[in-house]
């Protein structure tokens, strides 16, 4: 009987290791950081946690690239929304899907690039601005070969088009970007 007790005991702690680890794959990588915006009327420093559960894949950068070139960046812009590789929590606002996460790796460290909805400021909503016509947001970081961030930097409304000969185009709503600092890997 004791020997039943115990083997029962040892697949039940099994059955809940295996059964926790999707849950522990699902972190991915996750930093914080904050972030300054250049125009001054924007809002202040906000801090923010950025959770990549996962990188696009070469299939989907594919049908992105198809869809923008043939079909526009309203189409493009729809197609992304279906993807979800992570989210983007700022304080004080409701969390936002990464669509789309990229990872390019070079002697000089590796370049992130992540797309997700542009929500409108209320600096933006004063000014009349209509979050369509610059549907998304594009956040680049920078780090060096041991993965220290060199740099961060969000571009709150772009555009992203497709021409016809494959070269990826983005128009932006304002010259200037916003500037992250103090990014640092929390996992």
């Amino acid at each position: 009987m004791m020997f039943f007790t115990i083997r029962r005991l040892i697949a039940l702690a099994l059955a809940a290791a295996l059964w926790a680890l999707p849950a522990i794959a699902q972190k991915g990588l996750i930093y914080s950081a904050t972030v300054i915006p250049s125009i001054a009327v924007s809002g202040g420093s906000v801090n923010v946690q950025i959770q990549i559960v996962s990188f696009t894949t070469d299939a989907e950068k594919t049908s992105l690239k198809e869809v923008f070139a043939s079909g526009g960046s309203d189409k493009g812009v729809n197609l992304l929304r279906t993807l979800s590789h992570g989210y983007i929590n700022i304080a004080g606002q409701p969390g936002r899907k990464i669509y789309a996460a990229f990872s390019f790796d070079n002697p000089d460290g590796r370049r992130l690039v992540l797309v997700t909805e542009h929500v409108l400021s209320e600096y933006e909503k004063t000014q009349g601005a209509n979050a369509t016509d610059y549907p998304l947001t594009i956040i680049r970081m920078k780090f060096d070969p041991s993965g220290r961030a060199v740099s961060g930097e969000v571009i709150p409304a772009a555009k992203i088009t497709v021409t016809k000969d494959g070269f990826v185009d983005m128009a932006t709503q304002y010259p200037t970007t916003a500037t992250m600092i103090n990014i640092s890997r929390v996992n």
